[in-house]
């Protein structure tokens, strides 16, 4: 019985070892799949921040290059505090996008190429943004001492470009992600997360069937000079140079340490659509820990 139980034990951990799954979800036109996100994102001193939004992905067309997915965020609900500008910050650029259709040209996986209508897409978000920031710097004036209006509208649109999006859809964890790609345990790769650090990603397919994708950060000690001197240039340009200059006695300070680690959890509906995704993330730069819990899931 002994050597049964272990026989079936060693032919479980081959087949997981060796467990193979291509992700490519069943696409038909006129299939509609409706997403809920919860995230709950902690950084020192200030509130939890809660946000909740729900998305759709529409399969609106098939062409010679795949299909056409038209994506909407269709709400946006967040705890936001109006005083606090980072948070309000980090809900506006989801605002830019509420209501607006992204129609994304894909593969016959399902992995995005592009983005068909970004010009007019980039447009509605800008005016978007200029609209919130307005109203932020109406309640919130001293903000113009640390950074003018157009700083901050840059600053979003930044993390808003068709590169951003194309690569957040791919990358970056959502119903996306996977699309296309053969996953098997042990599997490695790297992609740049949405604060710009350089991450490598592990990949194991579990028993089950769900795949869980670990990932850390890998950038060496000149990716990380470049990276704070590009954050520098962005928030702060009038103290780029300074920075610049002493850059090395920053570094070896410690205040410029940084750490992004992330753990999340993918199961998969028989027609290979996501059925939902649990994420752990954590943030640590120039001593600001944020950490973040998301769940991701199919409600229609």
């Amino acid at each position: 019985m002994k050597k049964l139980f272990l026989l079936c034990t060693m032919l479980l951990v081959a087949f997981v070892c060796n467990a193979q799954i291509k992700v490519t979800p069943k696409l038909q036109k006129g299939d509609r799949k409706v997403y809920v996100t919860e995230s709950a994102l902690n950084m020192p001193g200030r509130k939890e921040l809660s946000i909740k939004t729900e998305a759709s992905l529409n399969v609106a067309e098939k062409n010679a290059d795949g299909f056409v997915l038209d994506s909407e965020i269709l709400t946006i609900e967040s705890d936001a505090d109006s005083t606090d500008l980072v948070n309000q910050l980090m809900v506006a650029s989801q605002q830019a996008l509420k209501n607006v259709h992204c129609l994304i040209q894909t593969d016959n996986d399902g992995k995005a190429l592009s983005i068909i209508n970004y010009d007019e897409l980039k447009g509605k978000m800008q005016e978007t943004i200029v609209m919130i920031i307005d109203a932020l710097v109406d309640q919130n004036p001293q903000v113009t001492n640390i950074m003018s209006k157009e700083v901050l509208v840059n600053q979003v649109m930044g993390n808003i470009s068709e590169n951003t999006i194309l690569s957040s859809m791919n990358n970056a964890t959502s119903p996306l992600a996977l699309c296309g790609k053969t996953i098997t345990t042990g599997a490695e790769d790297k992609y740049v997360n949405e604060m710009g650090m350089e991450m490598k990603r592990s990949y194991t397919v579990n028993a089950d069937g769900s795949i869980t994708t670990t990932s850390n950060m890998s950038m060496d000690k000149d990716d990380m000079k470049k990276f704070v001197l590009d954050q520098v240039e962005k928030l702060l340009p009038q103290q780029a140079d300074m920075i610049k200059d002493n850059i090395d006695m920053v570094m070896q300070s410690g205040i410029l340490k940084m750490e992004a680690t992330e753990k999340a959890v993918y199961t998969l509906l028989p027609d290979g659509w996501v059925k939902s995704i649990k994420i752990e993330a954590l943030r640590n730069f120039m001593q600001q820990k944020m950490t973040q819990t998301t769940t991701v899931t199919l409600k229609q």
